[in-house]
């Protein structure tokens, strides 16, 4: 064995909750928002894509029915709380 591996050094102390973590907990809340978002688009592209291409209600029934889709999920998916909004 090599004379300075992991396992010839005495183990670190670590007490639980004693790490400062503000900056992994703001870039979670960050990719959790942008999911959030991402997601209700890819949705209503989805919706409107599908109805334009495989009904006949043609291209501005589509738009109006994304839209729509849009409206409610962002009344749906913002923050409702101060909690939940970013600092």
């Amino acid at each position: 064995m090599a004379a300075n591996s992991p396992i010839d050094h005495e183990p670190i102390d670590y007490t639980l909750g004693s790490m400062d973590i503000t900056e992994q907990a703001a870039t979670f809340n960050v990719i959790m928002r942008l999911v959030k978002w991402i997601s209700l688009g890819i949705a209503a592209l989805l919706l409107f894509l599908t109805m334009w291409f495989s009904t006949e209600v043609g291209f501005f029934t589509s738009f109006a029915s994304a839209a729509a889709l849009m409206v409610v999920g962002y009344f749906l998916l913002r923050a409702k709380n101060e909690s939940d909004r970013p600092h």
